[in-house]
């Protein structure tokens, strides 16, 4: 997944490259923070706990970390990102009809996604 994020990243799949790429970065140090810590997050605690039970099948193991991974690191990293790179500060954008469209990370400065 990570390697085909990052191909298209390069081949210009993203209109905000940087902030696809940290996002990715931090995302990726998110599950590897959990694996190697000594006290992992609490939302992986379970999955490292009960990663040999014989009670435990391998698919539920998978759909475990999967659903630490998404759940939790995934909303750290956005929020890690947007606060490095300042996303914050970027207002929303009106469109032709004078609606505001909120604003996202994957957005260029012109406002195009």
């Amino acid at each position: 997944m990570t390697e085909t994020l990052h191909q298209r990243i390069e081949c210009g799949g993203f209109p905000a490259p940087r902030r696809a790429q940290t996002l990715s970065v931090r995302f990726a140090e998110r599950y590897l923070t959990a694996v190697e810590a000594e006290r992992a997050p609490a939302c992986w605690r379970p999955l490292f706990q009960y990663r040999r039970h014989p009670g435990v099948r391998p698919l539920q193991h998978a759909l475990a970390g999967i659903n630490a991974h998404i759940g939790h690191d995934l909303a750290v990293a956005v929020v890690s990102t947007c606060r490095a790179l300042d996303c914050a500060r970027l207002p929303s954008r009106r469109t032709s009809t004078g609606s505001a469209t909120p604003w996202s990370p994957w957005r260029n400065a012109s406002g195009r996604t």
